[in-house]
């Protein structure tokens, strides 16, 4: 062993480069403060500080298990409070702790990838350290990694990954010579378990069965149906339970089919995110404006370009790697597909956590085939590779104080929406907590003045209709134009308190 280690320091050295280079980037991300919906499910939750809540966790929905206990929202995700849970018992009701096991899990995410690399398509140590990079310093994984709850998401993307390089090397034991079925079927239950823990944590982990067929198809062309069976049996235990514990499931009458023309804007409106990350929006509520521009349009072009003269120009086995990378990352792409059509249509930069491990795939593959083609263009291709990975970087660092506070994530709310009312409710709540009258009546004022588009009205528990959103309207009104009554903070204290319990509850989506 002591042998090997300083053999593989040696060999994977850039992993150790990109590892170093992520944790100094998001090191301000450490001193951020409890944000949106970590407050209702962390730092005032009742529901992490004793270790017999873990029950509960998978006999009640997501937000039952939060301060609000709402039991109006779809979600079953027993995993996810688990990791808030443990850290709350080493550091309390303290940030600072629940910032660094998130970058912790995002630094063990990018190993994974680069392990998935390596084993997956066979790429050199430079390709995979090239693919890692991108996947960890891109900016769309800030909101993942700067923001504790948004944590689900590599939360998720760590027991996927892990149930994909397990259920390769099962694969591999098979086709060993001889087979070596006492470690398939190991890594088989690796991987099971893996998938199960994934289920648990966020439901884009239905997708995992369809991509392992995929996997054994393209690479083996033919699929292990016992493996197939026993991943259909953890969905149907999920589903069931599912069933058993959430009030209502997802409502169909939620999906419009018809909205087509939203589906092409989230998807161009991803390809930029994607491509040319120069600006990462962020959403509370569903964004009522177009979320793509003309370099949406570039980015596509890019990609499909990029992926055609690969296709073209790479042999069958490179190929392979390809239409997997493909795969992947269209397959884990659905949440965000079938968003766009619901009737919220929410848009996130978190949906691209998972899939972006197939652009890393893709980097990866890419880099390989041009080193094999030019091999005298070597030090200017990686010197390309560099350049690119550094600026995502920057915009990365660029990013994270956003995150830092409500007021920063709030302010910078409203103004990517300011037709929408929840940014200016969350920054006069904001202001109110820390003594600032005037910017809580200035914003409050602004929220009033939203007229029909005080959206956070929408989400106060139960389901406010139409006649009560006009109500808080005009109260919303009267909290600011009225001088009489109640004072000036107790009115804004109860408005703010109205619109962030909406602020809340549409956020976890």
């Amino acid at each position: 062993m002591q042998k090997h280690l300083p053999v593989w320091l040696r060999n994977n050295s850039g992993l150790l480069i990109v590892l170093v280079a992520v944790f100094l980037i998001y090191v301000p991300s450490l001193s951020g403060d409890f944000i949106i919906d970590d407050i209702p499910f962390i730092r005032d939750n009742p529901h992490i500080r004793h270790i017999g809540d873990i029950a509960r966790y998978f006999t009640k929905g997501l937000w039952e298990n939060s301060v609000h206990e709402f039991n109006n929202e779809p979600l079953y995700r027993p995993m996810n409070l688990v990791p808030a849970m443990l850290n709350y018992a080493l550091w309390g009701a303290n940030p600072f702790g629940h910032h660094v096991f998130l970058l912790l899990l995002h630094l063990a995410n990018t190993c994974l990838v680069y392990a998935l690399i390596r084993k997956l398509v066979a790429a050199s140590a430079m390709a995979a350290t090239i693919g890692a990079a991108v996947f960890a310093l891109h900016p769309a994984r800030v909101e993942s990694v700067a923001w504790i709850c948004g944590g689900i998401d590599p939360l998720v993307a760590f027991f996927v990954f892990a149930a994909m390089l397990a259920h390769r090397f099962f694969i591999d034991s098979l086709d060993n010579v001889p087979a070596d079925r006492n470690s398939a079927w190991r890594y088989l239950g690796l991987s099971l378990v893996c998938f199960q823990l994934a289920l648990w944590s966020k439901e884009v982990a239905f997708i995992f069965p369809v991509i392992a067929v995929a996997h054994d198809l393209i690479y083996r062309r033919k699929i292990h149906w016992p493996s197939v069976g026993l991943h259909a049996i953890v969905v149907v235990a999920y589903l069931i339970a599912r069933s058993l514990v959430l009030v209502k499931a997802g409502q169909l009458s939620a999906v419009d089919f018809s909205k087509i023309s939203r589906l092409i804007d989230f998807a161009l409106g991803y390809s930029e995110m994607l491509v040319l990350p120069i600006h990462i929006p962020f959403y509370i509520q569903p964004p009522e404006h177009a979320v793509s521009s003309v370099l949406g349009i570039v980015s596509a072009i890019v990609m499909a370009a990029l992926a055609g003269y690969c296709w073209r120009n790479c042999d069958t086995s490179k190929r392979k790697h390809l239409a997997f990378s493909l795969v992947w990352m269209i397959g884990f792409f659905w949440p965000a597909i079938l968003l766009a059509f619901y009737t919220d249509g929410f848009y996130a930069g978190r949906y691209l956590y998972i899939p972006s491990a197939g652009v890393a795939i893709f980097a990866a593959l890419f880099y390989d085939h041009l080193h094999a083609v030019y091999p005298r263009l070597k030090n200017t291709v990686i010197a390309c590779c560099a350049l690119i990975v550094a600026c995502y970087g920057w915009v990365t660092w660029r990013d994270i104080p956003s995150w830092h506070d409500a007021g920063t994530i709030y302010g910078k709310i409203a103004a990517i929406a300011p037709e929408n009312a929840v940014g200016f409710v969350g920054l006069g709540y904001y202001y109110l907590d820390h003594g600032g009258q005037c910017g809580s009546r200035t914003e409050f004022h602004a929220c009033a003045a939203k007229g029909q588009h005080l959206r956070a009205a929408r989400g106060v528990p139960g389901g406010a209709g139409n006649a009560q959103r006009d109500e808080q309207q005009a109260g919303a009104k009267r909290v600011i134009f009225s001088g009489s009554g109640e004072t000036q903070s107790e009115k804004f204290r109860g408005l703010g308190g109205a619109g962030k319990s909406g602020v809340d509850e549409r956020a976890r989506r």
